[in-house]
């Protein structure tokens, strides 16, 4: 077996870093740390909070189990501590509320069938869940980000977006 580490360019990390605890945060980002090249780029999508603080304890319960939702503030302060440097960081807030209006509409379409499997219990938990979600990220400080940065220096990334739109 070859002994190399695995080490990648890009990671991306999509609606992850929210489940794993605020006691596994730092894990979580050594874990990155050791798996991006010097120059890489990380992407991090995640749900954010405005402030520090204990994740809603019915969510906790009964929806997400052990995560955590970091503010931040508490997530950018981590970037020193692994050389990382961010290079764009853009709230997709109410790209998310919407995107939770139309799972619940799929989820009203196929409610008689989720139902029959998962019972009426579980149907009336993941309404709530999916109305009261996409009202928090109107009207409170609940925020979903995608965070892009680099470990160490990296010179070579393009000075604008101009190639995103080719």
């Amino acid at each position: 077996m070859d002994s190399q580490k695995l080490q990648f360019d890009k990671i991306v990390s999509v609606g992850m870093f929210e489940h794993v605890g605020r006691d596994n945060l730092p894990c979580y980002m050594s874990k990155v740390n050791e798996l991006l090249v010097p120059g890489g780029t990380f992407l991090l999508h995640t749900i954010i909070g405005m402030f520090e603080g204990l994740t809603n304890s019915w969510m906790g319960k009964y929806i997400f189990p052990g995560g955590y939702v970091p503010s931040l503030r508490e997530t950018i302060c981590f970037l020193p501590e692994y050389d990382f440097h961010l290079i764009h960081a853009e709230s997709l807030r109410m790209h998310y509320a919407k995107t939770l209006d139309q799972w619940y509409e799929k989820f009203c379409e196929n409610k008689v069938v989720i139902q029959e499997k998962f019972g009426e219990r579980f149907v009336r938990m993941c309404g709530l869940y999916l109305k009261c979600c996409a009202a928090a990220f109107r009207v409170t400080g609940l925020d979903i980000y995608q965070i892009l940065f680099t470990k160490g220096l990296n010179n070579q990334l393009p000075l604008t977006y101009a190639h995103l739109y080719k």
